[in-house]
């Protein structure tokens, strides 16, 4: 089964289109907007660990519980594992962030110009400090970012503190302090055992508002990062991660075990996240190094 990553994007100004996205094995979680799918050529896994080059064509999407939450309302789960306060993320939700990209990407053979604009939307969440994280090929190749809020209409031109390539994380941040009034950050926690429930939360394909899609954990072990093509650990779910999560938190117990970031093709209900050992590394370097 192949893996795959990058962000689903579009040019500016063509509102479907189908073509080819990041090369590499997983799928990353950045639709554009209003396009129906991108794909790119990837990498598939072969007996011996041998890796071969293949033309992927068509998106199709995890199968999962997904359900679309509007604002104040509360998301449930019947299955087992969560309790009443746990099931209650809606107070998460003025920390969960959408994001708008405008990329353009260097263009390798003639190096003065660039390719075509293109537009893609992720998703993010606060934490400490007035920063928001999400992952970092949601804005590689940034030509400008806005932000906004659940329930907030307004988007906020933000700016790149810090990317790591290699753990597929960023930093933003924006200047409007109107942006940061009435939230809260977000805390990071531990590394769930498995069976555990999280809940996915941010805004992917299929509508314009917030979305929570629930599972639990059903692997911890080292896996490629496509984006940074690093082999670092991961956490497997069977929470529906669909094109827009990327970037978007899994919450347990109202804290951050994991940020969304590619998904396995070919197999239903089988996700990634990046396990918060990495993102506190990630944070701590952009403090270490005044970032």
């Amino acid at each position: 089964k192949a893996l795959r990553a990058g962000c689903l994007r579009t040019a500016r100004g063509v509102s479907s289109s189908l073509g080819t996205a990041n090369s590499s094995q997983h799928r990353c979680i950045s639709p554009p907007q209003g396009a129906v799918a991108v794909r790119r050529s990837g990498l598939s896994r072969r007996a011996g660990g041998t890796r071969t080059s293949i033309a992927e064509s068509g998106l199709r999407p995890s199968v999962g519980v997904h359900v679309g939450v509007e604002q104040g309302v509360r998301s449930t789960w019947s299955g087992g594992g969560w309790n009443d306060d746990q099931t209650d993320l809606s107070q998460s939700f003025g920390s969960i962030i959408k994001v708008y990209t405008v990329a353009a990407s260097p263009n390798w053979f003639m190096p003065w110009q660039t390719k075509q604009q293109r537009e893609s939307t992720g998703s993010g969440f606060i934490v400490a400090g007035n920063r928001i994280i999400t992952n970092a090929h949601c804005v590689a190749d940034q030509a400008h970012v806005m932000v906004r809020k659940h329930g907030d209409p307004t988007k906020y031109s933000a700016r790149v503190v810090a990317v790591g390539h290699e753990c597929d994380l960023a930093l933003l941040t924006t200047d409007s302090p109107e942006f940061w009034e009435g939230t809260e950050p977000l805390t990071l926690g531990g590394i769930p055992n498995l069976q555990d429930p999280v809940a996915v939360v941010g805004y992917p394909t299929g509508g314009d508002n917030i979305s929570v899609s629930v599972g639990v954990v059903s692997r911890v072990e080292p896996q490629q990062y496509v984006h940074g093509a690093a082999s670092l650990l991961a956490i497997q779910i069977d929470a529906a991660i669909n094109p827009g999560n990327s970037g978007g938190p899994a919450l347990m117990n109202q804290e951050v075990v994991g940020v969304a970031f590619q998904s396995l093709e070919g197999a239903e209900n089988i996700g990634f996240i990046i396990p918060t050992p990495i993102i506190q590394h990630f944070l701590d370097d952009v403090e270490r190094n005044a970032g």
